[in-house]
């Protein structure tokens, strides 16, 4: 085996059989070369480094040897100022950094010109592989250099695909300088690129134009660019005039790029991009348009299509592709000095032509200071303008600022600075967040400043405040004149449970409405309808309703006595009339439709020996009297009322911290400006008082949040105690309920017992064991006509008799 040689490492061999099996490629990008170590290395596949690498850089230049197809010879151009060191090893890198081939080399000391000599060294990496169309060598043309040989080599290649065409000499370069080529430049169709006087052969550019002619050639295909040049003279703007040819032979139009600075056109600009056939540079100059640096213009109908006058493309990862700034100072460029406030940063006009002149501009969007600049005082707003139909006259319609957005209406300067708004139409009418709670509230005619609300213009005011943790507010307030102090009075609350409060801000555990009048004197509370045809509830104060569940729970009038007056009739769906009897202790459980008794103590009995008088338990009553078992004063105890988690108050707390934080940081920047410190001392004075800041508003929510969290401890606590009281008062009113029965008075009532006919009356008797039953009869006695409960009307479908109610 000879001393020095290269071989493929482990990594190289699998990249390169992967590659071949794949139909891929190995992308070689580097050579490294290295000093071994101090001594002279033995090359084994398992390296993946250089024993002791000294220098690594990107190759130079890569051919397939012409003698040996299967050799890749990679070289690598050292040049003077790189050396101090021996080279006892070489490697070559893939793209992915990996080592893929590596080798000894024949101990070469390269100097560097500090040690009295130094030269141009060239090192060659010769790699044996079974496809060398497996492997891709990629050389970067903007740090490589190229050999002497290399450079010879390209040369001749070049000259011996040009000799003789267009009447470059055999063994010339390609690149021609005569004034006029042999043959007419057009009909070019052979690689290259040949420059050329004006009175070149083909389609000149317009008539009178003096310059040069670059022809870039790409082959056959007749895909062909020209470039021309024009020459600065008398009359005459310097430009560039550009044209292609596509594979059909054709040519485009000369585009111009005009260079102003002539005669030609009026000069209105530095540049000026004209995709014009004349070639004037001021193609476009028209009454009132000012001077410019920079134009752009295409021809009539050409955007018809969908071109693009103007386009920016970037490509890659970078956050910033396709930046474009507006840099604005005071001062020159000599000496510059900070912008004030009001300086506008950028302003981009929209202007047309009205068939006159080109007026001044209809529309803007513009980039202000709102401030002026130093260190750590950079504030600025953004600012739409229009021009509405009928006017020349522009206007502002939209205007952002750190505070929020204004629509048709600037942003009102003073609004707390905890907040974001979006201002609409005019002052104080506006949509309000908090910049750092989940928080929105929407403003009429009342801004928010650190103090507290004032109104907007002279009138009134309405607010709807929503927020996280809290509930939704509907408030108003009476009219005011412009810049005073608002006082809201809450009309409706939405709570956070989903109840609706109207008239109140108390907490409650259902919808509520409520008017603050006074009771029992006929004032209303709330009327549903129009006019005088309208339903009105009016405000009382005595209760003693039953509170067993029902759908409706009425109370009464303190003075009257009276829970509804109804100009119509009440209607139901029942059938009789009953009143609420209790039973007496021995009295079993008795079922809708039995005919029951009524002791000499005016208690139920189900006994006929202890009855007195008799009657039917009610089955479908429409009404029912005596209806006071389920009261609290005959419960001899309160419905418990559930507990309602509150968070108004905090949140005042809270805003009203933030208030005052935000009013500290405007004194001690104001205190800060003027001081007149210098710049480094004014940033870190500000960056002290927005830190300062920045703590007291976490403080204010941690605050807020801590004693949130302590609340619902406790609301979570009562809860469990509302629970508890509500089951033991359910159980109390249910036990209460089991003591009383309903029985009708008056109406029909279908009657437990089988056999009647229409036209019968149902007589109690005795049942034969104590208990009581009826019987039909059609012509009772006297005795027996008053003790009968009523009179079939008729039968029911499953046998039973309906009987008109007789209590006796």
């Amino acid at each position: 085996m000879p001393t020095f040689y290269t071989i493929l490492t482990d990594v190289g061999q699998a990249k390169l059989a992967n590659a071949v099996a794949l139909g891929q490629t190995i992308n070689i990008t580097e050579l490294a070369l290295g000093d071994g170590g101090g001594a002279l290395p033995t090359p084994e596949t398992d390296r993946t480094a250089l024993v002791n690498e000294v220098r690594r850089a990107p190759i130079n230049s890569s051919i397939v040897d012409p003698e040996n197809p299967s050799w890749i010879v990679v070289e690598q151009v050292l040049p003077p100022e790189v050396g101090g060191w021996t080279i006892r090893e070489i490697g070559i890198f893939d793209a992915d950094g990996d080592l893929v081939g590596y080798g000894n080399y024949p101990e070469t000391y390269k100097p560097v010109l500090s040690e009295g000599s130094s030269r141009t060294q060239t090192v060659r990496f010769v790699m044996e592989v079974s496809e060398t169309a497996a492997v891709t060598l990629k050389v970067d043309p903007s740090v490589v250099l190229a050999t002497r040989n290399y450079a010879d080599n390209i040369v001749s290649e070049h000259a011996s695909r040009t000799e003789g065409v267009h009447g470059i000499p055999p063994g010339e370069s390609a690149i021609h300088t005569g004034s006029r080529p042999t043959t007419n430049i057009d009909t070019v169709n052979t690689t290259g690129f040949y420059i050329c006087g004006s009175s070149t052969l083909g389609t000149a550019p317009p008539d009178g134009i003096i310059g040069t002619l670059l022809h870039i050639e790409r082959g056959s295909s007749n895909q062909s660019t020209q470039i021309f040049d024009t020459l600065r003279s008398s009359g005459q703007d310097q430009a560039l005039y550009t044209r292609t040819r596509d594979n059909s032979g054709a040519w485009t139009a000369w585009a111009a790029f005009s260079i102003g600075g002539g005669t030609a056109g009026g000069d209105t600009g530095v540049f000026d991009f004209l995709a014009a056939g004349d070639g004037t540079a001021d193609a476009n100059s028209i009454p009132g348009d000012p001077p410019h640096w920079l134009e752009v213009s295409n021809n009539p109908g050409d955007g018809a299509a969908g071109n693009q006058l103007f386009r920016m493309n970037s490509y890659g990862d970078v956050a910033y592709g396709n930046n474009i700034h507006s840099c604005r100072y005071y001062g020159d460029e000599t000496t510059p000095t900070a912008i004030q406030n009001g300086a506008f940063l950028m302003s981009w006009g929209f202007r047309g032509f009205d068939g006159t002149a080109l007026g001044s501009s209809s529309g803007a969007f513009q980039c202000k200071a709102t401030e002026d600049f130093a260190p750590g005082a950079h504030g600025t707003k953004f600012q739409f303008e229009v021009t509405p139909n009928g006017s020349t006259a522009r206007s502002k319609i939209v205007e952002i600022t750190d505070s929020g957005v204004g629509i048709g209406v600037d942003v009102e300067p003073t609004w707390n600075d905890n907040y974001r708004v979006l201002e609409i139409g005019s002052k104080g009418t506006a949509v309000r967040s908090h910049k750092s709670q989940a928080e929105i509230a929407l403003h009429s005619n009342a801004y928010y400043d650190p103090v507290g609300f004032k109104y907007g213009l002279s009138g009134t005011a309405g607010l709807i405040q929503m927020d996280i943790n809290s509930d939704t507010f509907f408030k108003s307030a009476p009219s005011g004149a412009a810049g005073a102090a608002v006082t809201f009075k809450t009309n409706m609350v939405i709570k956070q449970d989903g109840d609706v409060l109207v008239g109140t801000e108390s907490a409650q555990s259902s919808h509520v409405v409520q008017r603050t009048v006074a009771s029992d004197v006929g004032n209303k509370v709330l009327t549903i309808g129009n006019g005088t045809a309208a339903s009105v509830f009016y405000a009382v104060s005595s209760g003693g309703a039953n509170t067993a569940n029902a759908s409706l729970r009425i109370n009464k009038d303190g003075t009257t006595g009276r829970s509804i007056n109804a100009a119509g009739t009440v209607n139901a769906s029942g059938a009789d009339y009953a009143e609420y009897m209790r039973k007496s202790p021995s009295c079993g459980e008795v079922a809708k439709g039995d005919v029951v008794g009524i002791n000499a103590s005016g208690e139920l009995t189900d006994r006929f020996s202890e009855a007195v008088s008799f009657a039917i338990k009610s089955t479908d009553p429409s009404y029912v009297g005596g209806d006071i078992w389920g009261s609290e004063l005959a419960l001899g105890i309160s419905e418990p009322i559930q507990p309602v988690l509150e968070s108004d108050d905090l949140i005042s707390a809270r805003e009203s911290a933030e208030s005052q934080a935000m009013a500290d940081l405007n004194a001690t920047r104001e205190s800060i400006f003027q001081q007149s410190l210098d710049d480094d001392a004014t940033a870190v004075e500000l960056q002290v008082a927005l830190d300062t800041y920045n703590q007291a508003i976490a403080d204010a929510l941690a605050a807020f949040n801590s004693s949130m969290d302590i609340r619902a401890a406790q609301h979570g606590t009562d809860m469990a105690q509302y629970e508890f009281d509500l089951t033991n008062y359910r159980e109390a009113l249910e036990a209460e309920r089991k003591h009383w029965d309903r029985v009708a008075f008056s109406g029909r009532v279908p009657v437990n017992y089988a056999g009647a006919v229409s036209g019968d009356y149902l007589v109690p008797v005795d049942d034969g064991v104590g208990g009581i039953t009826v019987q039909a009869l059609k012509s009772p006695d006297f005795e027996q006509y008053m003790r009968a409960v009523g009179k079939v009307v008729n039968v029911e479908d499953d046998g039973r008799p309906t009987v008109v109610v007789k209590v006796v």
